[in-house]
């Protein structure tokens, strides 16, 4: 059996078929869970929360068949790797295998799943509050309406570019057990998710991102960076600055690059660097290159030693070596 996604965030490894059950209803949908029988049932299950978004990889010996209740609290994108997947909701049918369709459930509607045996697949489950609230800072305004995606084509360019960015952050947490420790990085890696999903995937409110967004007033691009100076130590999302300044992201983002040149990422991204040489300058005995970097928010040592190099003309471990 291929080896289920998120490796390094082990949920368990059981031979009980309740545990899955378990899991399928504490963390999806709750409803009638049936798991064919077999002599030799193994269920593998990883994940990892990240607050509005949560990744799951699951891989069963046997299949199974699930008929869910109505839940319209969260979207489910289904990505397989391994078996085949047969969903029903309402008259929409959709059958997803490895390199084939994405899967997108919101249950809304009473829904049907048959797994077969040997399956694996990788799932991300998003919250409607955090895409809709994400949406709201992406438009600088509520959507109105409650938000509605379309059936996943398998064609468009967006489909294809969401599940690269969802098989990239699986890669990344898959490998580094280390990153879900890091509040700065998972907050970042929620962020990338949730945009991606509202502007990869078609939606009833995709046209309000489609319009040229208007420029925000120069104030808010100093609201802006006196909030990232005062908390780049903490999570920050675009969410959180488009609260702050009263603004959309989008209209905050061209109006950063129309008055500095630069946009909010970049300029926290030096505040951040600042302050990695502020703590490798005063670090005492024990202190790592990457420890410092973890904690100023930067996901990749090498990655950061180089934007570090550029920024002051020399490697982290230098001034560390110099402290």
């Amino acid at each position: 059996m291929p080896t289920a996604p998120l490796s390094a965030f082990p949920i368990f490894d059981t031979r009980k078929p309740q545990d899955f059950v378990d899991a399928v209803n504490a963390n999806f949908h709750h409803g009638d869970i049936d798991v064919h029988s077999g002599p030799s049932f193994r269920a593998v299950y990883n994940a990892v929360d990240l607050g509005r978004v949560s990744l799951h990889g699951a891989s069963l010996t046997n299949g199974v068949n699930i008929a869910s209740a109505s839940n319209n609290g969260s979207f489910v994108l289904i990505l397989m790797c391994a078996g085949e997947m047969r969903i029903r909701s309402g008259r929409a049918e959709v059958r997803c295998r490895p390199g084939g369709p994405l899967a997108l459930l919101d249950f809304s509607r009473p829904t049907t799943i048959r797994q077969t045996s040997g399956f694996v697949n990788y799932t991300l489950r998003f919250t409607r509050q955090g895409l809709e609230d994400s949406l709201a800072a992406l438009c600088g305004r509520p959507a109105g309406m409650p938000l509605v995606f379309s059936p996943p084509d398998p064609s468009r360019a967006g489909t294809q570019r969401m599940a690269r960015i969802a098989w990239q952050v699986a890669e990344a947490f898959g490998c580094d057990p280390g990153l879900g420790e890091s509040e700065l990085l998972t907050a970042r890696y929620e962020e990338l998710l949730l945009s991606a999903m509202l502007t990869c995937m078609e939606h009833n409110h995709s046209h309000l991102l489609a319009k040229e967004p208007k420029a925000a007033e120069p104030r808010a691009v100093k609201l802006a960076e006196a909030y990232i100076q005062a908390n780049s130590h903490k999570p920050i999302r675009m969410a959180d600055l488009a609260a702050v300044t009263g603004t959309g992201c989008r209209s905050l983002q061209l109006a950063f690059q129309k008055s500095r040149g630069y946009s909010p990422s970049r300029f926290l991204q030096e505040c951040r660097l600042a302050k990695a040489r502020e703590m490798l300058v005063q670090a005492g005995p024990g202190v790592s290159v990457l420890a410092v970097a973890s904690a100023c928010g930067f996901a990749s040592q090498s990655f950061f030693a180089r934007l570090y190099r550029q920024r002051f003309g020399e490697k982290p471990s230098e001034t560390l070596r110099m402290a």
